[in-house]
């Protein structure tokens, strides 16, 4: 009976001698499991924030080339503005004053004279090589477009552009109402295309 209280003292002395110990351990561990939390949620906010950063700048590299792109196709639709109006512009000026000196039915060799006189230097202008130069330019500019289509419409427009222009007849035997409404007719077709052309490659990028 001494002997099992004399044990259970020394017990109690051993815990009370080593009570500062084991809470000094408990709290050490404690400390280096909430540094480890810590340090996890650390790394966690720092992970957020890289892919969040690396989101900004694709967002910010998406914008500048979408940018870029706008900018580079307006600079192609400005140009073939730039190749095309002079043309529209003096075909259908020319044909005009044809048109203007063929309505009437007159004399052959009058009609002639007056062609010559005010027609044939606008026309002989309007040459095959000035016409192809221009379709070359345009269908590798609608190729930067990326538009196949308007491609297509450019190649017609050229078509529509020589089918008006071999309605000119020189000799001064072509005129009256007859022969003027298939002339009509012609530019009419050339203008739809031309308006055709333009506001497909407009709204093409606009809508892309």
């Amino acid at each position: 009976m001494a002997d099992t209280q004399k044990s259970a003292l020394d017990l109690i002395e051993i815990i009370k001698a080593s009570g500062p110990y084991i809470v000094a351990v408990a709290s050490t561990i404690f400390a280096y499991l909430q540094s480890r939390k810590a340090s996890s949620t650390q790394e966690k906010i720092a992970e957020t924030n890289k892919e969040k950063d690396l989101l900004l700048v694709q967002m910010q590299n998406a914008h500048a080339s979408a940018k870029d792109n706008h900018q580079r196709n307006q600079t192609t639709i400005y140009r073939l503005q730039e190749i095309y109006s002079p043309l529209y512009a003096k075909l259908l000026a020319t044909a005009h004053i044809y048109q203007g000196l063929t309505t009437e039915v007159r004399a052959a060799d009058k009609i002639k004279v007056d062609l010559e006189k005010f027609v044939a230097d606008d026309y002989m202008a309007l040459s095959i090589e000035y016409r192809k130069s221009v379709l070359a330019e345009a269908i590798a500019l609608c190729q930067m477009l990326d538009d196949h289509k308007a491609y297509e419409i450019a190649v017609s427009l050229d078509n529509s552009a020589t089918e008006a222009l071999s309605l000119f007849d020189f000799s001064g035997k072509s005129c009256g109402a007859d022969f003027t409404s298939k002339f009509q007719s012609a530019l009419r077709n050339l203008s739809l295309l031309y308006v055709s052309f333009f506001y497909r490659v407009v709204n093409q990028q606009k809508s892309s």
